[in-house]
C-alpha cells in the first residue's frame, strides 16, 4: 500500500547515508520544515529552471533534470503544495514512496482532504415523494422509489431502481429489502437489481428489519402504531406487539412509530410522540426499546422532534433527531449537529451514511434561530475528525433511509 504520509518521528530516524533533497521551493512549507527536523538538506530541487544555480536559506536550489535520473540514494521531501503532480513524477522515474519520498509532514491536512476527497462508491437510497403528477404536498421531479447514488471525486449520478413511496431498507440473508407504502417489500441484491416483490397486504408500513435466526420480518405500521412480525416465508404474521393501549386498527396515528432496528434480542422503534398527541403539537418523540419475548415496551428517551433511523454505531444504538437536526450517536459519543431534516443513517468502513431531505417546519426553525439547508442529499460524515462531505440528491426531495453497497 502506498503511503505518502508519515509523521516527524520517520523523518528522525531517516537512514543517514541518503542524501535528502526538497522538492520545491516553497517560501512557506520549507521555513517550516527546517524548524523541525533540524538537520540541512543536500538541496532543493524545483520544475522552474530560472532558479536552478540560485540559493535558498543558504541551500542550493537546482533544477529536477539534473536530479531524477541521476543519484538513486536520494530521499526526497515534497515541499509544494502541488504535490500529486509530484508524486507522479517521482514514481514515474523510479522513486516508491516511503522508501524514496514522503510528503511533508506539515501536509497531513492535505492528506486527509486527499482521503475524503478521493472517495468513491455506490450507495442505496429511499424515497418517499410522490410525482409532481400526484399533486401531493411531498413531491419531487423524479418521484419516489429506490435509487443508487454512484459518485467519485467528480461527479454524482442518481440512477432509479424503481418507482414508489419507499421507506426503510434492511439486510436480507444475503440480499437487501425496503418496505413500499403500498405494501410489497421489494427483494433486492447488492447490485441494486430487483429481485422480488412480496405482497404483505398492508398498507401504510414505514418501519422494516429482518430477524435471519427467526426467518422474520419485522413490520412497523405507522398509522396502527402497532410492530408485527411476519415469517418471512409465508407472509403470514406470526405475532404483532402494541406500542400502547392507544394501538389499534384504525386509522388514525397516535405515537406514529416509523422505523424499527432489531438488536441483541431487543427492537428499538423510533417514534413522534410517547404521549400520542403529536397531531395536537406535542412532539415528545424519542426512541423505545422492546423486549421481543416479553413485549414489553421500554422508554428510552422522549424529547426529540420527529426522530427516525434507529442504527448501531460503534455497538451501540444511534439514531436521528430529524427535526431538531441532530444525529445522537449513543452514550459514549457526542451529538452531531446539522442544518436540514436528517433522515437515514448507516455506519460503513468507519465513516457515517446520513440522509437529509426537504423539511417542512422552515417557520418553526426560523423561530429557534436556526440555519436552514434546504438541499436534500447525502452526508459523508467521518465522525473521528468531524469532518463531512456532501453528495446532492438534486430532484428529490425527501429522503428515507440509505444503505451503503461499496465504498472504496
Amino acid at each position: 500500500m502506498k503511503n505518502y504520509w508519515k509523521d516527524y518521528s520517520f523523518l528522525y530516524k531517516l537512514d543517514k547515508s541518503k542524501k535528502v533533497i526538497f522538492f520545491g521551493r516553497s517560501e512557506d512549507w520549507i521555513p517550516k520544515l527546517l524548524r523541525k527536523i533540524k538537520f540541512k538538506p543536500f538541496a532543493i530541487c524545483d520544475s522552474d529552471k530560472s532558479l536552478d544555480g540560485s540559493k535558498f536559506l543558504n541551500i542550493n536550489v537546482v533544477h529536477k533534470s539534473k536530479i531524477l535520473k541521476k543519484n538513486k540514494n536520494y530521499f526526497f521531501i515534497i515541499t509544494t503544495g502541488s504535490y500529486r503532480s509530484v508524486i507522479s513524477e517521482l514514481e514515474n522515474n523510479g522513486f516508491e514512496s516511503e522508501k524514496d519520498f514522503i510528503c511533508s509532514p506539515d501536509f497531513k491536512d492535505f492528506a486527509y482532504l486527499d482521503g475524503m476527497r478521493s472517495l468513491s462508491g455506490e450507495i442505496l437510497f429511499s424515497s418517499s415523494d410522490h410525482s409532481i403528477q400526484q399533486g401531493a404536498t411531498r413531491y419531487s421531479s423524479k418521484g419516489g422509489g429506490l435509487f443508487i447514488n454512484k459518485f467519485n471525486e467528480t461527479k454524482v449520478e442518481i440512477k432509479k431502481i424503481i418507482d414508489g413511496s419507499y421507506r426503510q431498507i434492511c439486510k436480507y440473508k444475503e440480499n437487501l429489502a425496503s418496505i413500499n407504502n403500498d405494501g410489497y417489500i421489494v427483494v433486492l441484491n447488492k447490485k441494486g437489481e430487483v429481485l422480488d416483490k412480496l405482497n404483505v397486504k398492508m398498507t401504510n408500513l414505514c418501519g422494516l428489519d429482518y430477524i435471519e435466526e427467526l426467518n422474520l420480518f419485522i413490520l412497523c405500521s405507522q398509522t396502527k402504531d402497532i410492530i408485527y412480525l411476519m415469517n418471512a416465508k409465508t407472509l403470514k404474521i406470526q405475532d404483532k406487539i402494541k406500542f400502547s393501549d392507544l394501538s389499534g386498527d384504525h386509522k388514525k396515528s397516535f405515537h406514529h412509530i416509523n422505523d424499527v432496528l432489531h438488536f441483541e434480542g431487543n427492537l428499538f422503534v423510533t417514534f413522534f410522540s410517547f404521549s400520542g398527541s403529536w397531531k395536537d403539537g406535542l412532539y415528545d418523540g424519542g426512541i423505545a426499546k422492546i423486549n421481543l419475548k416479553s413485549k414489553k415496551v421500554t422508554l428510552i428517551k422522549n424529547d426529540n422532534f420527529q426522530p427516525h433511523s434507529p442504527a448501531v454505531i460503534d455497538g451501540e444504538i444511534g439514531y436521528v433527531d430529524s427535526g431538531n437536526q441532530k444525529v445522537l450517536l449513543g452514550s459514549h459519543r457526542k451529538e452531531l449537529n446539522f442544518s436540514g431534516f436528517i433522515r437515514g443513517l448507516r455506519e460503513f468502513n468507519n465513516l457515517l451514511f446520513i440522509g437529509q431531505s426537504e423539511t417542512m417546519y422552515i417557520s418553526r426553525l426560523i423561530k429557534l434561530g436556526r440555519l436552514i439547508d434546504l438541499t436534500p442529499g447525502i452526508f459523508i460524515v467521518d465522525y473521528n475528525n468531524n469532518a463531512k462531505r456532501f453528495l446532492p440528491t438534486l430532484g428529490i426531495s425527501n429522503i428515507h433511509d440509505i444503505y451503503p453497497l461499496k465504498i472504496s
